[in-house]
């Protein structure tokens, strides 16, 4: 038995980061169900090395992160889509988005609206620079959350020697986000397994 079967997550995001942390967390055990826009699906189905899954939109970079998923498309713009949503997020555990801060809230889908149907919800929201303060709003990819860090180490650096940039991986800081943001979604999980 895996550790978090039983469990069952809501998977709202795209690309990097997001659909990694909901990854490791079914294959964990957890039943985790994806949700993508059936009219502007997940950008990772069609990138990765093989070109002909690429078109297909089972990219490689897709199947690596996708694996150990349930999908479904709902159009989250649309009202009929959310009440589907909030229904199935009444018996979820766990909620992962990361869309720009303030979208899930001019939806009315916001933690306190969430959680009142379902007070146990445990909503792990990823983006580039929080959800409150001046650079919320920008859009958070690897390549700019990468700069601003850097920015700040050089800017750090009082000592005679060069700084050497010791990122192997294209998407490290999206990996970096993954692993940081598992730690607050995996304790309350843990917990709450332990008084089951």
């Amino acid at each position: 038995m895996r550790p978090f079967e039983g469990i069952k997550v809501i998977d709202l995001t795209h690309v990097l980061a997001g659909p990694f942390a909901a990854y490791q967390l079914a294959v964990l055990g957890a039943d985790v169900i994806k949700i993508e826009n059936p009219d502007d699906c997940d950008q990772s189905r069609n990138t990765g090395s093989n070109k002909e899954l690429n078109r297909s939109d089972m990219g490689t970079s897709y199947l690596a992160q996708g694996s150990n998923k349930r999908c479904i498309t709902l159009n989250l713009k649309k009202p009929k889509a959310r009440e589907i949503l909030k229904a199935m997020v009444k018996d979820a555990d766990v909620l992962i988005e990361n869309f720009r801060p303030g979208t899930l809230e001019s939806w009315g889908m916001d933690y306190d609206t969430l959680s009142r149907s379902n007070p146990g919800l445990i909503m792990l929201r990823i983006s580039g620079y929080g959800q409150t303060g001046p650079y919320s709003a920008r859009a958070g990819y690897d390549p700019r959350a990468g700069v601003a860090l850097w920015q700040k180490m050089i800017k750090a650096n009082t000592g005679s020697r060069p700084l050497k940039f010791l990122s192997t991986h294209p998407a490290e800081e999206d990996r970096i986000a993954q692993i940081q943001s598992l730690l607050p979604t995996v304790m309350p999980l843990y917990e709450a397994t332990r008084k089951r």
